[in-house]
């Protein structure tokens, strides 16, 4: 199943960077990377023996999920029986945004990091173990830095219980320390390119530019204008909108989301008492990351929203178990339970399960290496071509939308690739060919597609795998292709 499944654009970035440390290379030094890096390390790691594998690349994801839901299980029983934990670890599993979780992204591996770290601090007792957990929470956020709502949620939970805030102190302290440790050691690796990275993420989110940039794009752009939302915020709410009141689409998350929201119900009412010690972390764990997601990260994308499931599987497994148990109308209400499970867990099963890519459709090169412009690094992992013009990070790089359009610094201003460069590059070289599938309509532009129309048939590469957008976060375009 996994080297079948609907790719994700991020994935083929990620590959690309992969295979570039796997030659030697180290992000910010040698190539631009936008986030926290150590995501790129582990691709490198895992794939390593058979830099061709995608189930290789995937691989480091899908055991990230397997532990992730041994973990949800293992904070499950500090609140109901074995069943019930056993149940939660099932909700867990079988949530439709598990496909997210599964690819080659870094999602998987901060929820299971961020995860680990919340149980350690939260039900472990020991320094030992509450500093490890803070460690942990720093090794998430080298995965990806969204995790910092998570690590904000088991802050405020031991700050709220008086007995707790040793534990509070004591890990704010490993993990500053941690942090710093790896800020020092990655700043001095890239030469000061990754604080200024910081910045200009830090930047960007207070002044609110990225969702500006992302509405530059033409297809997403014409969307956001024909829906009428005019803010990030607004972005985000529909973003959330589309995922939790969802019953159809490719990530309907509705069934779940009633359940947990039926649990955090049942948790605050007066029967809620018996978890006095937990319901206000249990509460914090999905309420501080969804503010987050909703009133600082911009734009959000719904890939984003998997870690919103650990502590919607252990919340809905908390008023399934209560309603099992229930007095009155017994026999109604556990068949209700059994409905109620199987519908989620069937449905988010098949949800994932019905996503898959006929990869055979990618066409091949004739010679092995050949350098293919398809601004979409995934297709060129695929066919096993050479990213044109080493154009692998077509967001991030390319064009006056890109991150290494921002400011003057020149330790993003060297990868930046613009418009003139990339038609010198396609006019200079004849060996370069070209596809246009979904994702070149996204950065070709009136100058560039007058080049394209004056080169010959025999450059260019018929795209036939249709892309669709995962979960709908990015408007659905005809695949576009020149014969």
């Amino acid at each position: 199943m996994l080297p079948s499944l609907e790719y994700g654009f991020d994935e083929g970035v990620y590959i690309q960077q992969a295979r570039l440390v796997l030659a030697g290379q180290l992000p910010y030094r040698d190539f631009f990377y936008h986030q926290t890096p150590l995501y790129p390390f582990t691709l490198a790691a895992s794939a390593g023996l058979a830099p061709d594998s995608l189930f290789l690349y995937r691989l480091p994801s899908l055991l990230a999920v397997a532990l992730c839901g041994l973990l949800v299980h293992r904070i499950a029983l500090q609140l109901m029986s074995g069943t019930g934990a056993v149940l939660a670890a099932l909700l867990f599993y079988t949530a439709p945004l598990q496909y997210f979780d599964l690819l080659a992204m870094p999602n998987a591996l901060m929820l299971v990091s961020a995860t680990a770290a919340l149980y350690l601090v939260w039900f472990a007792e020991r320094r030992s173990a509450v500093a490890l957990g803070a460690l942990l929470f720093a090794v998430s956020m080298l995965y990806k830095p969204i995790s910092i709502a998570t690590a904000l949620a088991a802050g405020v939970a031991l700050a709220w219980h008086r007995e707790r805030r040793r534990s509070l102190a004591w890990a704010t302290a490993v993990g500053a320390v941690g942090l710093g440790l790896a800020w020092a050691l990655l700043d001095r690796l890239s030469e000061g390119a990754f604080t200024d990275l910081l910045a200009l993420q830090g930047l960007r989110h207070a002044e609110g530019s990225g969702f500006e940039l992302v509405k530059q794009f033409p297809d997403i752009g014409g969307t956001i204008e024909q829906l009428g939302i005019g803010s990030a915020v607004e972005w985000n709410f529909r973003q959330h909108a589309q995922i939790f009141l969802s019953i159809s689409g490719p990530n309907p998350l509705f069934p779940l989301t009633a359940l947990a929201t039926a649990g955090q119900i049942l948790l605050l009412s007066p029967f809620g008492r018996r978890w006095q010690g937990q319901r206000v972390m249990l509460t914090l764990w999905w309420a501080v990351p969804l503010l987050f997601s909703i009133f600082v990260w911009e734009p959000t994308w719904q890939f984003y929203f998997v870690q919103y499931l650990p502590p919607f599987a252990i919340l809905a497994s908390l008023f399934l178990c209560w309603l099992w148990q229930v007095p009155s109308g017994r026999k109604i209400a556990r068949v209700a339970v059994v409905a109620a499970v199987l519908c989620v867990s069937v449905s988010g099963v098949w949800h994932v399960a019905v996503r898959r890519n006929d990869y055979a459709l990618v066409p091949r090169p004739q010679t092995a290496g050949e350098s293919w412009l398809l601004f979409d690094p995934f297709l060129n992992f695929i066919s096993g071509t050479q990213p044109g013009c080493g154009l692998i990070d077509p967001f991030n790089v390319y064009g006056e939308r890109s991150l290494t359009a921002i400011g003057s610094a020149a330790t993003r201003s060297r990868f930046h690739v613009d418009r003139d460069a990339l038609i010198a590059c396609i006019a200079s070289d004849p060996e370069i060919r070209i596809g246009l599938g979904y994702w070149a309509s996204w950065f070709v532009d009136e100058p560039l597609r007058k080049l394209l129309d004056g080169l010959p048939a025999e450059r260019f590469v018929p795209m036939r795998l249709h892309y669709r957008p995962p979960g709908g976060e990015m408007p659905a375009s005809p695949e576009r292709s020149r014969r």
